[in-house]
Parts: C-alpha cells; structure tokens; sequence
C-alpha cells in the first residue's frame, strides 16, 4: 500500500481472515534546502522586452570585450573604432541614448563618440540582461534606446569558502589572461572578491597585421553582504584600468595620404608582430564605490543606494616631437548619486513602485595635453522624480509610469584663441509609458508599450572641438556657415543657435509563444525622435598632425523602425537549435535622407549538441553561422579626392567617405563542458578567415576586421 506522504505498507492476507484495518506510518522528509528559480525582470515596466545572457553563455561566448558580450543578444549589436573599443546599439541607438547599469549603479563615463567603450569586464559579468524599450521612466533620461544591466556574482550568505581560478588565451592577437574569484558567507555576513587581466598583442586581418592595436587590462572588485530579518546592507569596490592601441595606418600626413589610405592594403605604417603599444592609444581608468541598503516589511520595501564614481581617460595622438609623450585629451569625472526606491504590494492584483534620483557631475581638464581643450569643463545636477502602477489579473497586466527630470549644467571652458566662455543650461520634462500584456491563447502572448522619452543635448554634442581618435569633430555651438563655408572661429550659444532637446515615441509590440520544445518571440518598432542629434561626416581638414576627417554634430527629425526575431527549437534530447533575426530601418525625415553607421540586417543560427564522453564529462558543442547583409540604405558617397575638387554644400546632406561594405557569412564552432572540478571553454571565430569590413566600425576606411582566432579557457573550481 502505497499513499503520498506515508510510509509503505506492505499486508500478506488470505481470504480466511477478517478484513484488516491497516494503519499508515507518516513518512517525514528533513529538507535541507529548498531552490526556487525564476527569470527576473529588472524592469519596473513589465511590458517591455527583456533578453537575458546568463553565466554559462557568457562563458561560451568567449568575449574579449563588452561590446562583443552584448551583441550575442538580438536586436543589440556594436558601433567600433577598429578590433579594441566597441560599444553597444540597440535598435539603432548608440552612446548616451543607451545606459548601462553596472551592479545596480549607472555607469558614468565619457559616454560620447564611437570612441569610447564602457569599462566594464566582460569575463567578471555573471548576468547580463538588456531592456529594449525606452526605459526612461525608472532609468532616466538617458535610456531612449535601451538599458544594458550587468550584474557581477555576488557573496552568497552561509557558504563555504569557493571560487574558480581560470586561465585564458587567444591565438589572433596572441592574448593571455587569468581570473580569480573568491568567496565565503557566514549567517548574517559574506564576503567577495574578483580580479582577471588580460594582455593582447597585435591583431591580423586574414591578409595581414594590424600594426599597434594591442590591449592591455586588469580589474578587480571587493563586495560584502550584511544581513538580517529584514534588513540588508551591500557594499562593493571594483577598479577598471585599460590601455588600447589605435591603428597606427588610421594617421595620415596629407590629403593623397588619406586617400591612398583608404585605397591602400595593408595600411601604411604596418610592421612586424609586437606587444607595444604606441600612439594612437587610449588610457582609461574607472572606480566605482557602492553601498545599498534595503529594508522589508508587510507588502513594501524601501531601497537606499549611494555610489561614486571617478573616471579617467587620457587620449594620446601621433604628435610631433616630446608633443608625443603628452595626451591630446585628458578628463577626469567625477560622479556622485543617491537613489530611493520604493515597492508596494497594494493588494493581490495592484502593485506600485516609485523613486528619486539625485545625480552629481564634475568633469575637468586635466592640465598638461598643450593643446585647445576638446571640451569644457562643467559641472551638472540632476533630479528624477517616478511613479509606475501595475494592475494584474488573470494573466492580464496593464501598466503606467511617469517620471520628471530636471538637469542643470554649468560650463567654463577656454577656446582656441584662450578666450574664457561660461554657460548655463537648464532642461526639465516629463517622460512616461503605458503598456499591457495579456495571453491569446494558453502558448502566446502578446504585449505593447509606448514610451514618450527625452534626452538633453550634452556638452560634447555642443562644444566638442578638435582631434578625437581617428577624426576631427565639431559641436553643435562650435561651428557656422559663413558665406557657405563652415567656420569653427567662434564658441555659440543658445541665442545663436537654437538646439532643442532630443524627444523620443517609441511603441514596441512584441508576439511570443511557447510549447514543450519550441519558443519563439517577435518583436516590432516605431521610434520618432524629434531633434535627433547625430554626427555626421563633413569633409577633410588638415591639423599640424596630418590630414583628417571631420564630423560635425547636426539636429533633425528621425524615425527608426525594425524588428528582432528570436526562436529556439530542442530537436530531441540532445540537439537544439536558436535562429535571431534583426533589421533596423533609419531615415532622415527633415532632409529626406539617410544616416552613416547604422547596423544593417542580419540572420544567425546556432546549433548545439550535448553528449557524455568519457573522461570529458558531458560537452556540449555548437555551431553558428551568422550572414551579415550589405546595408542598403546608404547614404552618397563623396571620397577625400572628389570631396576637395567638388563644390558640393555637404553641411545640407549626408554622404559617406566610402561605399558600403559588402554582406558577408562567418562561421564559428565551439565546445564546453566540466569535468569534475574543471571547467573549459573553446571557440573557434571566423573558422572560413573570411575577409570582412563592418559599415559601422569607424576604421572600416582603413582596415578590414580580424580573421580567424581560437580563443581557450580552462577554470578550476575551488570548493
């Protein structure tokens, strides 16, 4: 006799006895544990779309760099200067219309030009999660295009000592690292640490090297975990320094140089095999200080959270005599937050949640670059104020938040002829959302959302001036037409040059369904930005340092639309399959144009096969292909030579220096698994060596990217 929850029975009878009464024993289970698992969404708007990378992809995809980690998610890929510094878009949108929150802290950093990548550690990531809606209500102003949230692993309360120590490499660009990470928790305290380095040197196309694009990093972070009944105290430290080299054939002396730059395979200046790292380079350092506190009672919580922040970056240039030990751009930024956030279970169906953000900036000028500062120095407050409420009930949600901002900048800056300027900006509005999600039938489910955003123009869309990176670029108030020629002799201002502040509508729509082995998710946009601030190439100019070319920053009305497709399909026990599918659609509505560096369309399918082999523990292999479409929405195209010789207007049109780069089909292949205590990870990048430019890496005018490179990692688990 056997019943759920008691002990069994077992009774020998004949038929020559009375019926028995039989009595069951209770059967008492000790649990030691028990482990809910769930898929978390950040978001305090529910009906926007959330895609997930988790520990283990992260470890397969193998990313050298942040910008690579994020596009293995779909609708996310990356706008570059050259193999080292890349940086994430989202439908379309780039730089500062994209937050990243690191551990729960928005990542403050030089975040404008393609130039600058987020410091941030793809190998020290234990969760990545993107939200693609315009997350301006519970972010900020600056989330018109998406949010990127990095989660590193954190302590674990009543835990042994345990961590991994691990080893890595590469064979394109002949890179080694290493991490390490420690943790251990007691019944009310943990304690964390983390570190990893990495040294690159330089990388090859499949056809020759990229002289001077080497990498050098190392990271380290410290995090503790104080906890009781219903209170938690966080605090975390981590320091993030690189140092990246520019390629070297991206500098020019002359105009023919330019254009036999662009003409020319390999690159000028192209040598032998090396570490060093000259100039062209960047150095960059990021710490980030965090405390969090929470408290938990009946149906709310109240989170409170202080971070700083110090960034620093120092550019350097190929300059002319002891000019060439001295940067051309050096900041420091320094940031201060305070965040209060509230949640209330009002009743079954209703919750709320609201907030307010406190936000401090002071950026300044390092001394000593001896050339006309490429920025002023400014200090900037913020204030954002948000309510969001959620009404749900049989399998129906529907949502609404609004938020009120309110930034004020003070700016001092100095210009070419040593002339002292000052500003005051001032910029307030209201951003809010309303969406719903509901099922169509017990497998699909549809949800929609449309976000009313805005973003203030920022200080180097107005008043960036000079050599940055590979190119010359002008602000907004940094520059003229005279007589039908640009003059950049003169700092604007408001009155002189009205710039408004950027207004973004987004509805995105989302269809999503899933059986026993297949799911699936299609998701559409419309996104109009009115004021759309952009860059855009100008011409060429000369410099004591050579020949360059120049982008200016110009306003006008934009509307993006595309759509992002994802479906898994299990094909059998031990076979899965994933296809992403995403397009993205830019026009120019006020010139009836297009836009340079937009991500054109592309397909990817990844196949992946698990099966124990003896002494190999159960590996698990794939295989992804991924085609890359030309981008056929380019703009004109006017070269450096018919750009001198043509008396074209271009201040009224976009155009590119080059065409588009043909589409193009890389393959890759993998394998990873543990066995007993170790873990390892290899892939296998452009297996073919296909030979390939991206139309928005910046240095497609001077180089193709890298060819094939096998990446290796090994990690021991400690425990």
């Amino acid at each position: 006799i056997v019943h759920l929850g008691y002990k069994k029975a077992v009774h020998h009878h004949d038929a020559y006895h009375t019926d028995p009464l039989i009595y069951l024993a209770p059967d008492n289970q000790l649990l030691e544990s028990v482990v809910v698992e769930g898929d978390y969404n950040p978001s305090e708007i529910q009906t926007i779309s959330v895609e997930q990378l988790d520990q283990k992809l992260i470890d397969q995809t193998q990313a050298s760099n942040f910008g690579d980690l994020v596009s293995e998610i779909s609708g996310v890929s990356v706008i570059s200067t050259g193999q080292n510094i890349m940086k994430p878009i989202i439908h379309g949108l780039h730089s500062n219309r994209v937050l990243v929150i690191n551990n729960g802290v928005r990542h403050e950093f030089q975040n404008w030009g393609v130039e600058h990548a987020p410091e941030i550690d793809a190998t020290g990531a234990g969760s990545l999660q993107v939200v693609k809606g315009a997350a301006t209500v519970q972010y900020g102003p600056d989330a018109l295009g998406g949010v990127i949230l990095v989660n590193p692993e954190l302590p674990e309360l009543s835990s042994h000592w345990h961590g991994e120590v691990g080893v890595s490499g590469a064979t394109n660009g002949r890179s080694v690292g290493g991490q390490l990470s420690l943790s251990k928790g007691w019944s009310h305290f943990a304690v964390g640490v983390n570190g990893g380095l990495v040294k690159q040197g330089d990388l090859s196309t499949p056809d020759y090297l990229l002289t001077n694009t080497g990498k050098e990093e190392y990271s380290f972070s410290f995090s503790t975990k104080y906890h009781r009944k219903n209170f938690n105290l966080e605090g975390y430290y981590s320091k993030f320094y690189q140092t990246l080299g520019i390629l070297r054939g991206s500098v020019s002396g002359s105009l023919n140089d330019f254009q036999l730059a662009i003409d020319r395979v390999p690159p000028a200046n192209t040598s032998s095999f090396s570490y060093t790292i000259n100039n062209p380079k960047q150095q960059v350092s990021h710490d980030l200080l965090k405390i969090k506190s929470y408290w938990i009672w009946d149906h709310q919580d109240v989170e409170v959270q202080y971070a700083f922040q110090y960034n620093k970056r120092a550019e350097y240039d190929v300059r002319r005599t002891s000019l060439n030990s001295y940067p051309i751009i050096d900041l420091g930024l320094a940031s201060h937050s305070l965040d209060v956030n509230h949640h209330y279970q009002v009743t079954d169906h209703v919750s709320t949640s609201g907030g307010i953000h406190f936000g401090y900036r002071d950026n300044n000028i390092l001394p000593g670059t001896r050339t006309v500062p490429f920025l002023p120095n400014y200090d900037e407050f913020g204030l954002g104020i948000y309510s969001a409420g959620r009404l749900q009930r049989n399998n129906k949600v529907l949502e609404v938040g609004l938020r009120f901002d309110h930034q004020n900048t003070q700016i001092r800056g100095i210009d070419q002829f040593e002339k002292r300027y000052e500003g005051e900006l001032n910029y307030s509005r209201l951003s809010g959302s309303v969406g719903g999600r509901f099922d169509i039938s017990h497998s699909v489910q549809f949800s929609t959302n449309l976000g009313l955003g805005w973003r203030a123009p920022n200080i180097w869309e107005l008043y960036s001036f000079g050599k940055h990176g590979v190119n010359i670029e002008y602000g907004l108030w940094r520059y003229q037409e005279v007589n039908g020629e640009l003059s950049a002799n003169q700092v604007l201002s408001q009155d002189e040059k009205n710039v408004i502040p950027e207004i973004g509508y987004k509805w995105i729509n989302s269809l999503s369904g899933s059986t026993d082995l297949t799911s699936w998710e299609l998701a559409g946009y419309i996104n109009y930005l009115n004021g759309y601030i952009y860059g855009k190439p100008a011409g060429v100019t000369s410099t004591v340092n050579g020949v360059y070319p120049y982008f200016i920053y110009d306003q006008t009305n934009a509307l993006l639309s595309g759509f992002d497709l994802t479906v898994r399909q299990q094909l059998g026990s031990a076979i899965r399959s994933e296809l992403q599918s995403s397009y993205v659609n830019a026009l120019d509505l006020t010139n009836e144009d297009t836009f340079v560096e937009i991500p054109p369309m592309s397909i990817k399918l990844k196949n992946t096969y698990q099966s124990a082999i003896k002494g190999l523990g159960s590996p698990e292999f794939f295989l992804s292909g991924k085609y890359t479409f030309r981008y056929w929405q380019q703009p004109r195209t006017i070269s450096p030579r018919e750009f001198q010789l043509s008396n074209t207007n271009v201040n009224e049109t976009n155009f590119d220096f080059t065409d588009t780069p043909d589409g193009f089909f890389l393959l890759d292949l993998g394998v990873s698994g543990r066995f007993k205590k170790v873990e390892y990870f290899f892939r296998y990048n452009n297996v073919l060596n296909q030979k390939y430019r991206l139309n928005t890496d910046r240095l497609r005018y001077y180089s193709d990217q890298i060819g094939s490179n096998l990446k290796v990692s090994v990690k021991y688990q400690i425990n």
